[in-house]
């Protein structure tokens, strides 16, 4: 009977024999194998053959409220910042109806804000931000009348549509 059952289970025991054996073979492979790692002089090569994301989108999508706000920010952290041409393509850019963006809507209100426009305008965009994003961490647009340009806008955690 004994005879009987090893021969039952025989198959079985060399299958899992095997993958054993391939289950071994594979973790016991160098792990942390560095020659296939990319080279400084390979990255340095690679990125003379990417682009940035901005200029691609500006390239392809001219008038996409996301060109206008890559527009705006690159006016608006120029030096010396171009204020007036950051508040046009903002204002471009939000023209479009877009709801869904955070940082152009919270670079909007800066902006806004920096160029010392009336307060209801101030106040209405900021009430805009604070109504779509009302879990912003980012401060208050306000806040920055005084102080300057901010050296860092809110995350990119914003969901873009």
């Amino acid at each position: 009977m004994s005879r009987f059952a090893s021969r039952k289970y025989r198959f079985l025991v060399i299958a899992y024999g095997l993958a054993a054996v391939a289950a071994i073979w594979e973790i016991g492979g160098d792990i942390h194998n560095d020659d296939d790692a990319p080279t400084p002089e390979l990255l340095r090569e690679a990125r003379q053959y990417t682009m940035d994301y901005s200029k691609v989108l500006k390239n392809l999508y001219p008038e996409s409220h996301r060109a206008n706000y890559y527009r705006g920010v690159t006016a608006l952290y120029d030096n010396p910042p171009r204020l007036e041409e950051a508040f046009e393509h903002f204002q471009t850019a939000i023209d479009t109806g877009i709801k869904s963006d955070e940082q152009l809507s919270y670079h909007y209100a800066v902006t806004l804000v920096l160029l010392d426009k009336d307060s209801e305008a101030i106040e209405e965009a900021v009430h805009q931000w604070r109504w779509n994003f009302p879990r912003s961490t980012s401060p208050d647009p306000r806040t920055y009348k005084n102080m300057g340009l901010p050296t860092k806008g809110p995350s990119d955690e914003s969901n873009y549509r």
